[in-house]
């Protein structure tokens, strides 16, 4: 049996004006990296609201908004942000300012593909210093929606109650998942493990996800926010809940909450900002990396439990949101415990 805590993949925003640079940085970055492009500072800073992003790669001739000027209001949003500064001028004296406005480093264009997902891989790995959440509880699937939910603000790693947790941050904010209560020994285990962490039990079957998260994030002091969630949306995660293992359509989730498969997939994404498929992937690729961390099942048998018709199929999806494969996570975890 394996054990441990296991962290999300990062994020990068990619911030600058030009089209073809937003895209040739995505090509080289999005097989490590989940990758969101914005093409000015304002978008950089409305995005902020509503995703968590690890690392910023911020282009400093932009118009309207001189990168120097974003910079700091990056990181008034997020004081944790590892920022890489992109210019194709090296000017010592930008690169000096931008440094001690808060910049991690700094990278020149054109730059070497492998210099920049190194660059941005440490900043990544600065960033997962930062404090997060640390979710225990022994079923993936009921604390699935929340890690999605919480990871778009804050670092976020998962594990079962009195698992050796090789954690990747500073926990602030431990949530235990008890669905009538906390047992004494689950509370002693976490008091002992994380003595400097606020404790947040979850008691509620199901529980309001909205309003979890909300306390979560007040209690690991993040300006992070999640609106209500609509109770059609509310039900078709339940949905998932309760049917992963199946194989299931956006029509099925659809048909489950009784909405138009249209209407489902405005509400949903306005409400989680992922569509319905992506995030029913995202759900699976959850609850299969609890089971590869905790179990010594083979990938066939993952693959069945979360939905997938074959160890082909959980391999190229799990590859495509982390960034590895399978195989070479669990063997990573067991080198960590």
């Amino acid at each position: 049996m394996q054990d441990g805590a296991y962290a999300a993949r990062p994020t990068v925003l990619a911030v600058d004006d030009e089209p073809a640079v937003r895209e040739a940085l995505r090509l080289v970055l999005e097989d490590y990296f989940d990758v969101v492009l914005a093409p000015d500072g304002r978008s950089a800073l409305d995005l902020l609201r509503g995703h968590r992003v690890d690392v910023v790669l911020l282009d400093l001739l932009m118009p309207e908004m001189h990168g120097l000027d974003v910079l700091p209001q990056l990181l008034e949003r997020d004081p944790s942000l590892a920022v890489v500064v992109l210019t194709a001028v090296v000017s010592i004296a930008s690169v000096v300012r931008a440094m001690k406005l808060g910049a991690w480093n700094y990278i020149a264009k054109p730059w070497d593909n492998d210099e920049l997902v190194e660059l941005v891989r440490q900043a990544a790995m600065q960033r997962q210093g930062a404090p997060g959440v640390l979710l225990l509880g022994g079923d993936p699937a009921r604390l699935a929606p929340l890690e999605l939910a919480l990871e778009r603000h804050i670092p976020v790693a998962t594990s079962f109650v009195g698992g050796r947790v090789a954690g990747r941050f500073p926990v602030k904010v431990v949530v235990l998942d008890s669905e009538t209560h906390a047992a004494d020994g689950e509370v002693d285990f976490v008091r002992k493990h994380f003595p400097s962490a606020s404790v947040f039990v979850l008691t509620e079957e199901p529980y309001r996800l909205d309003l979890a998260v909300q306390a979560i994030l007040r209690l690991a002091g993040t300006a992070g926010r999640m609106s209500a969630v609509p109770e059609h949306v509310t039900n078709a995660i339940a949905f998932m809940v309760a049917h992963y293992t199946d194989y299931l359509t956006v029509g099925d989730i659809a048909r489950g909450v009784s909405l138009s498969d249209d209407r489902l997939a405005h509400v949903f994404k306005e409400a989680t900002g992922y569509a319905v498929r992506e995030y029913l992937m995202r759900f699976r690729m959850a609850i299969a990396r609890r089971l590869l961390v905790e179990s010594d099942a083979k990938l066939d048998a993952v693959a069945s439990r979360v939905g997938f018709a074959d160890a082909s199929t959980l391999s190229k999806t799990f590859f495509d949101l982390t960034g590895v494969r399978p195989g070479e996570f669990r063997r990573s975890l067991q080198r960590r415990g």
